[in-house]
């Protein structure tokens, strides 16, 4: 059972504008609410338990250098604490502190509210469904084997990358290395 081809292209135009949108929502309130993006998502993967940073790039589908980047201001105000790993000396263990606790759940019931607000002409039943379709999406998405990663993938749908020299509106598009090493390996 295959959906078809303008059904898929439908649902992944429609995936692109919900993850700009919660983006751009993320951006918006990034500073009013304290914590968007990896960051949040740092604090909710350490509410199930102490995790390694490298487990978390994991299940967050981020690279370590981006979980890397987002756990220093975490640490830095105490939401979080690292402790080292008892099973290997180089690693280290980070978990929530009880004042990270305190801010997840202020940060989460806020963006709780503001959903509940904008999606005011909802009933239940709607957001069940949505809810249980969204999951879905990402659990048949999400598998890491079946799929590229986000850049292999941008790279594969956008073979070019803009000239590093010319980068205005007049800019030329040059071959993507990859793409062209990607694509001359699939010719053989």
């Amino acid at each position: 059972m295959t959906i078809e081809h303008e059904n898929a292209a439908a649902l992944l135009s429609a995936l692109s504008g919900l993850l700009r949108a919660g983006r751009a929502t993320a951006h918006r309130h990034a500073n009013e609410m304290g914590a968007a993006g990896t960051s949040l998502g740092v604090l909710k993967a350490l509410q199930a338990g102490d995790a390694r940073p490298s487990d978390l790039a994991g299940s967050l589908h981020v690279g370590p250098s981006g979980v890397s980047r987002a756990i220093v201001p975490l640490e830095r105000e105490g939401l979080i604490e690292r402790r080292p790993d008892p099973r290997d000396a180089r690693a280290c263990r980070l978990s929530l502190t009880d004042l990270g606790r305190e801010r997840l759940a202020a940060i989460q019931d806020a963006y709780v509210e503001r959903v509940r607000a904008r999606l005011a002409d909802w009933t239940d039943d709607q957001a069940v469904t949505a809810t249980g379709i969204i999951a879905a999406l990402e659990r048949s998405l999400g598998d890491g084997d079946q799929f590229a990663s986000a850049a292999d993938l941008t790279r594969s749908l956008i073979p070019t990358s803009p000239d590093p020299i010319s980068t205005g509106p007049d800019a030329v598009a040059e071959p993507d290395p990859a793409y062209a090493t990607a694509a001359s390996t699939d010719q053989n």
